[in-house]
């Protein structure tokens, strides 16, 4: 049987942040007190980065949509900006 905080306790032994809760406020710890009945444990949500399409115009063509942003040979285009995609 897993103990109740098994994926909690992997993660945080792997690197990742902890949050505990005490009384309806979540907080960072450093060390949780896994055998503390009063607590609940999570990993701390990270924030989703953010997607861009990168809009180019390619000379003596139309628009060119990427989603990664072109580091080299700029010759054959010229970067236009960036749009946020909302949705994956």
């Amino acid at each position: 049987m897993k103990h109740k905080w098994h994926d909690e306790i992997v993660a945080w032994a792997g690197g990742c942040e902890i949050e505990a809760m005490s009384k309806d406020i979540w907080f960072t710890t450093d060390y949780p007190m896994w055998h503390a009945n009063d607590y609940q444990f999570r990993i701390k949500p990270q924030p989703k980065e953010k997607k861009y399409l990168y809009v180019y115009f390619v000379y003596g063509r139309e628009l060119l949509f990427r989603q990664s942003i072109v580091t080299s040979g700029h010759d054959f285009a010229q970067y236009i900006g960036k749009i946020e995609v909302e949705n994956d």
